[in-house]
């Protein structure tokens, strides 16, 4: 779908209430409904493809520690200098929290909330594991990895989770 929406350039879609931006204000991922669900284009290392989005399994919270299902553990680089900025989990699929993070650096907010200036980044899948606690295990120690051989963590991550 390509829709817009009067006087408002953010919205949510679908019934896992995926952020979303209006695709004539802004370049990044366009959503589609397709027979097997919500689609999201985003891009890639080369170009732009549709993936899949995932949502939380029923019966917990998708960012609860109990929470099941497919958890993915992802990077954000910057394209020029291959510097890792941030390291981050989602049982949402990393392509979701891109386009999130897309929408968080060009407003100001969620990671990018103090960087005074609009981030641009690739992403990179590092793996995918069962449930949000493994995921937050392997999340932890990437961050506790890359501070032992840079003497800080990513730019992006105050904290080691």
């Amino acid at each position: 779908y390509n829709l817009e929406v009067h006087a408002e350039h953010v919205y949510f879609v679908g019934e896992d209430g995926l952020l979303v931006h209006n695709a004539k204000s802004y370049s990044g991922p366009t959503l589609r409904k397709t027979d097997n669900g919500w689609e999201i284009l985003a891009k890639t290392g080369n170009g732009r493809r549709w993936h899949s989005v995932r949502g939380a399994k029923k019966g917990s919270h998708g960012n609860s520690a109990s929470a099941a299902g497919p958890h993915d553990l992802y990077a954000l680089r910057d394209p020029n200098t291959g510097r890792v900025l941030h390291i981050g989990e989602s049982g949402r699929g990393f392509r979701v929290r891109e386009a999130e993070h897309r929408l968080d650096s060009l407003a100001g907010r969620g990671v990018f909330k103090d960087a005074n200036r609009v981030v641009d980044f690739d992403i990179e899948h590092l793996m995918t594991l069962e449930g949000k606690h493994a995921i937050r295990t392997a999340e932890r120690r990437y961050i506790q990895t890359y501070r032992r051989v840079f003497g800080v963590r990513p730019e992006f991550n105050p904290v080691d989770h």
